[in-house]
């Protein structure tokens, strides 16, 4: 077999059963469930729009919508792109790994695998759904290889470096939310400047006439904006997504999932921490935005 006929399998082929490692296949299908059970509700409608004028596509009217709502946003909404994010690090790593040992441009064969990641994904976002998030992961990927050859110690200082910006924002707007009382539709207008919400106004419906009845040239127009407000939303995810990336890569060079029997003591302890943290905090952000609705009304 030629070089460019390796490169080729490389990049198409599956990963053989016997390079398959149970668990994170595990890990990953329940990712892709749960993920599932997020977008479900948005993809009937223009989510984009919605959120930009601080609404929800749909009133929670009874009772068990209501519980139904409170249980996704607890234990769904942010809990699941972050393992499939933490995967797909972890999946770059090994397939990295792999190219390294079977050709002598492994980088190549990464970013050649990544083009085709980016080509499936731009298919997805403009004939499927425009919530795509294959083309943010592909372009953000494109990055890793900076880390390939770094030590774990400075991969993780740099997770926390590019994370943290984030994270102070975060905190930051949730104490002025607190301090002003509840946000209301003035003060988000002012605090955006005004253009975000006239911007969802003015396209709000369009976006319905084009994907409810409009030809195809229509929703490929309209396609074409929610694609781009998805890729400017791609660069948050420089501080969000690819800090994830990076903790995958971590991951994977400390051979965490290596002899997992012998390591479940410590993932018990992660899990046990991440639990304590994680779900008072899930149950705060649910009690806000219940809070921040009801101010709207």
């Amino acid at each position: 077999m030629n070089e460019q006929n390796l490169e080729n399998a490389l990049i198409t082929a599956p990963v053989q059963a016997q390079e398959r490692i149970a668990v994170l296949d595990i890990i990953r299908g329940v990712a892709l469930l749960g993920i599932l059970l997020v977008h479900m509700p948005l993809m009937f409608g223009t989510p984009f729009f919605y959120k930009a004028l601080l609404e929800i596509p749909m009133e929670w009217a009874t009772a068990w919508d209501r519980t139904a709502n409170a249980f996704v946003s607890i234990f769904a909404i942010g809990k699941f792109y972050p393992i499939f994010s933490f995967l797909f690090g972890l999946g770059f790593y090994m397939f990295y790994e792999r190219a390294k040992a079977r050709s002598p441009k492994p980088t190549r064969l990464f970013c050649k695998r990544l083009f085709v990641l980016l080509i499936i994904g731009l298919v997805h976002m403009f004939f499927i759904w425009f919530g795509d998030v294959l083309v943010k992961y592909a372009l953000l990927g494109f990055l890793l290889p900076l880390f390939f050859n770094r030590k774990p110690k400075t991969i993780l200082i740099w997770a926390g470096a590019l994370f943290a910006p984030l994270f102070l924002g975060v905190l930051l707007g949730a104490a002025v939310l607190i301090l002003t009382g509840l946000l209301n539709i003035d003060t988000a207008t002012e605090a955006s400047g005004g253009w975000l919400v006239t911007f969802a106004q003015n396209n709000l419906e369009s976006s319905v006439h084009a994907y409810g009845s409009g030809t195809f040239g229509e929703i490929m127009a309209q396609r074409s904006t929610d694609a781009l407000l998805n890729l400017v939303n791609a660069l948050a995810g420089i501080f969000l997504i690819f800090p994830i990336f990076l903790l995958g890569l971590y991951v994977g060079k400390v051979g965490l999932f290596q002899n997992i029997e012998a390591k479940l003591p410590l993932l018990k302890k992660m899990w046990l921490w991440a639990l304590a943290i994680g779900f008072p905090m899930a149950i705060i952000l649910l009690i806000l935005r219940r809070c921040q609705m009801m101010g709207l009304r």
